[in-house]
């Protein structure tokens, strides 16, 4: 009996420190290639070495609380690469799988961010926005401010947005006097 208990407790151990593992070497690949791309060296390697520990971790531990703020962390590694395609996919996995997360509203919000502000599908950028909205504007006041800012002004030029906003102060004034 007391072979069980230790044969147990040994694999409890074990378990404990294999996830460790896996999270630091997540942690530590995702620093490493975010130092990289700061540094404005592309390092495709570093890139790779953080995914495959990423989704290491996350397929080995997907219930863990840990799971989404690591892929949120591979979404920013992948936009600063402009590889959007990848950061999307990566964005949306957090809100598919992870949607009462921190994490799963930073996520949608980004999406639409991009889509509005990067690739320029404004009708996908509205439908994530509204998702925000719906679902996540109580978690953060001034994120959802930004939405609603970015939903009023989706479509338009910074030139537009600035006149917009010369146009509203002057209102503004001439109201006060």
């Amino acid at each position: 009996m007391s072979k069980i208990i230790l044969a147990f407790v040994t694999m409890v151990l074990m378990s404990c420190n294999f996830h460790d593992q896996r999270k630091n070497d997540a942690t530590e690949a995702l620093t490493k290639a975010n130092q990289l791309l700061m540094a404005n060296h592309s390092d495709t390697l570093a890139v790779k070495n953080a995914q495959e520990a990423v989704r290491a971790f996350v397929n080995r531990f997907p219930e863990d609380t840990v799971s989404p703020f690591l892929l949120f962390e591979l979404a920013l590694v992948y936009e600063k690469q402009r590889q959007y395609d990848s950061t999307i996919k990566t964005l949306d996995k957090i809100y598919s799988f992870y949607p009462h997360s921190k994490q799963a509203g930073k996520a949608v919000f980004l999406q639409g961010f991009l889509y509005a502000n990067v690739l320029n599908k404004l009708d996908k950028a509205k439908e994530l926005y509204q998702l925000y909205l719906e679902k996540y504007s109580s978690s953060d006041s001034k994120m959802t401010n930004d939405v609603k800012m970015e939903i009023q002004n989706l479509g338009k030029s910074p030139d537009q947005i600035l006149k917009e906003i010369q146009e509203k102060a002057k209102m503004d004034s001439a109201q006060a006097s």
